[in-house]
């Protein structure tokens, strides 16, 4: 009986991108974990919840002022912020390395770098390269229906329906603080290979 040739192309969804896209996962939840880490064995006997901010307004307030730590020993050419975003093994390996090494650590501040920081709070940011402080995007409730006090809802309600922001306008600190966990793969990866979805050879539409 003879064999047939294997192939020499792969099938759809097995790629060698869901083994590279696992090992940059799996890279930058030990630097989620070993920054925080750190922070716990420097601060968690004053502090038993805390956590690594990844946001310049978050570090500022969470870890520079308010334990008094610096973030020291951010490679250069990498922004500071959502390691999420953080692609390319190259770049995800020099935060490893630092971490591993030590470089990447936290170091108490001076006093003076505590009063530029409140005047300043972009100096507690690791590197320059960086997303900026979070904005006021105004209130909550723009859109919504409010109240009147010249007509009464129940009778003379508003002509169209408003239900205000479908969406948040910043990231939370609850957002932000699960970042810590494990990341899990997006949703058009199944065990690490791309979903071919109902119909092979297309994927699905997402909306």
């Amino acid at each position: 009986m003879t064999r047939r040739p294997k192939p020499a192309f792969r099938k759809l969804g097995d790629t060698a991108s869901g083994a590279y896209a696992r090992k940059e996962m799996q890279l930058r939840s030990e630097v989620r974990q070993g920054l925080k880490q750190k922070l716990v064995v420097r601060v968690g006997h004053l502090d038993p919840g805390v956590s690594m901010r990844w946001t310049v307004s978050g570090l500022c307030k969470d870890i520079y002022l308010r334990h008094r730590l610096k973030l020291v020993g951010w490679p250069e050419g990498i922004v500071f912020g959502d390691l999420s975003k953080v692609t390319g093994l190259a770049r995800i390996w020099m935060l490893v390395r630092a971490l591993r090494s030590g470089e990447l650590t936290f170091e108490p501040i001076t006093q003076e770098e505590y009063d530029a920081a409140k005047r300043n709070p972009l100096l507690a940011a690791p590197t320059p390269l960086h997303n900026g402080l979070r904005l006021n995007l105004g209130r909550d409730d723009i859109g919504r229906r409010r109240g009147s006090s010249k007509v009464d809802p129940a009778i003379y309600p508003p002509r169209h329906v408003r239900d205000g922001p479908k969406s948040s306008k910043v990231v939370s600190d609850e957002a932000e603080a699960m970042a810590e966990g494990p990341e899990e793969p997006h949703e058009l990866f199944k065990g690490g290979q791309l979903y071919a979805g109902p119909h092979p050879g297309r994927l699905p539409m997402l909306y």
